[in-house]
């Protein structure tokens, strides 16, 4: 990933969903992903009314959704970890919901957007 990728601009169309791919890539890699990568993404996104450490506080909440999301999608998280109240016809479809709206919801902070279109 190259800062070019995270410009202002970005946030948009095309460029706007190759950067919260980059970021979901980002978080789901972080264990033994490139933490250059993502100083620098992180420093990038910092500034403009947040600080590095507020970034770096919703980057773990992004790494956190993410695992979740991907735990509960392979089988290896159960619905009421994500949602333990949830009733109906069928919880894990609805727990499934919740995870995805997290990691939405992250990229979001993350990025400064409140766009729910986009649902990863």
């Amino acid at each position: 990933m190259t800062a070019r990728l995270l410009a202002p601009a970005a946030h948009t169309s095309a460029a706007g969903t190759a950067t919260r791919d980059q970021l979901l890539q980002l978080a789901r890699d972080h264990a033994d992903g490139n933490l250059y990568e993502i100083h620098k993404t992180v420093d990038h996104l910092a500034g403009a009314g947040r600080t590095e450490a507020q970034t770096w506080a919703l980057f773990e909440d992004l790494v956190r959704a993410v695992e979740q999301r991907d735990l509960l999608d392979a089988g290896l998280l159960h619905w009421t970890e994500i949602e333990p109240d949830l009733a109906g016809p069928d919880p894990s479809d609805a727990a499934a919901d919740i995870a995805r709206g997290r990691v939405t919801d992250a990229l979001n902070a993350l990025l400064k957007t409140t766009d729910r279109r986009t649902n990863p």
